[in-house]
Formats: structure tokens, C-alpha cells, sequence
């Protein structure tokens, strides 16, 4: 999901993972599929991937000597929404994590921010506060 920017990218993006993975046509289409379903089951992804933000896939932020690599960030004028992907269970680290890359963006200068752990086996999106 790091790879793609927008949803017309996904094609691009499962093309070139195929050539770099050696990926069968199975593998391929259950991968689609899969990512197809996350859209489905969370409309939100449908915006978000759309041409609408300005888009920072595995960035790093640096703050206290250290570089933090939130999985996606979106901004939109002084609004920034944070997007971390979690193959896991859900558990309050995760939260702990997303909130600190908010802080951090926020200590930037972003007035608005907004944070959200996608669950991808789960097929979930959980707004983190």
C-alpha cells in the first residue's frame, strides 16, 4: 500500500512488484483483489487516494536526533492526515505510534491533523484521537 499514490497507480504498482518479486498471476490477482476489497469495505480510501493531497509515502520526519517514517501523509493547506498500515492485531502501540507522528507534524506547523491505522487483514480503519 506504500507504493501506490493514488488509485489509478495500483495497476503500476502490483506490476512492478510482480517483476521485482517474481510474482505468479494467482498471487497477482489475489493481490488485486485484496487491495480492490480494502477499498470497498473502507470508502474513505477512495478520497484519499484520489488527486486531492499532496502525498508523502514513507517520509521521514526528524525530531530529537531521531527519524520517524509514518506510512503515508496527505496534506491539504494546513491539514495533514496520517495513515499507518498494521498487518497485526490492533493494539494501543499502534495508537501510541500514529499519535506521536500527529504530534510531531503538528510541531511543524499543521493546525489540522488527522490520524488513522488501516488494519489490512482486518479490513479496518480506526481513527486514532
Amino acid at each position: 500500500m506504500s507504493l501506490i499514490t493514488d488509485r489509478k497507480s495500483i495497476r503500476e504498482v502490483l506490476k512492478k512488484i510482480q517483476l521485482e518479486q517474481g510474482l505468479g498471476i494467482e498471487t497477482l490477482s489475489s493481490l488485486a483483489e485484496k487491495i480492490n476489497l480494502l477499498f470497498e469495505k473502507i470508502p474513505e480510501l477512495n478520497d484519499w487516494f484520489s488527486n486531492k493531497y499532496e502525498v508523502f509515502n514513507e517520509r521521514g520526519i526528524i525530531a530529537n536526533g531521531k527519524v520517524h517514517i509514518p506510512d503515508r501523509v496527505m496534506i491539504e493547506g494546513a491539514r495533514a492526515l496520517i495513515i499507518d498500515y498494521k498487518r497485526e492485531k490492533q493494539d494501543l502501540k499502534h495508537h501510541r505510534q500514529v499519535k506521536n507522528y500527529g504530534q510531531l507534524l503538528h510541531n511543524i506547523g499543521y493546525a489540522e491533523v488527522e490520524m488513522y491505522l488501516i488494519y489490512i487483514d482486518d479490513q479496518t480503519l480506526v481513527k486514532v484521537k
